[in-house]
């Protein structure tokens, strides 16, 4: 898991943003996956998570005209940010760093 979480707060910003997340959302998911990941719980409840985070951020900021398909975007964001570390994950070997 710690290796995870690694690759997550190394390569999830950059993949996010590929995908067209806003940069100013990336934070907030990015910590909304970690804390998912804690939850310990299936998938499809750790998406939800995350997301439940993302449309509460963006019924604020949408209030006020900014950010127009946060939820839209993130939502395919999650997706391949999830599939893409999973891949790396499986295909890099664990570091043990003394």
């Amino acid at each position: 898991m710690k290796k995870w979480l690694e690759l997550l707060k190394a390569l999830g910003p950059m993949i996010l943003a590929t995908a067209g997340v806003p940069p100013v959302a990336i934070p907030l998911i990015i910590h909304g996956i970690e804390v998912a990941e804690a939850s310990g719980k299936p998938g499809a409840d750790k998406k939800a998570i995350v997301m439940d985070g993302v449309k509460t951020a963006a019924s604020t900021v949408e209030a006020f005209g900014k950010l127009p398909g946060l939820v839209e975007v993130t939502d395919k964001g999650i997706d391949t940010t999830i599939a893409v570390i999973k891949m790396i994950d499986k295909a890099t070997p664990e570091v043990v760093v003394n």
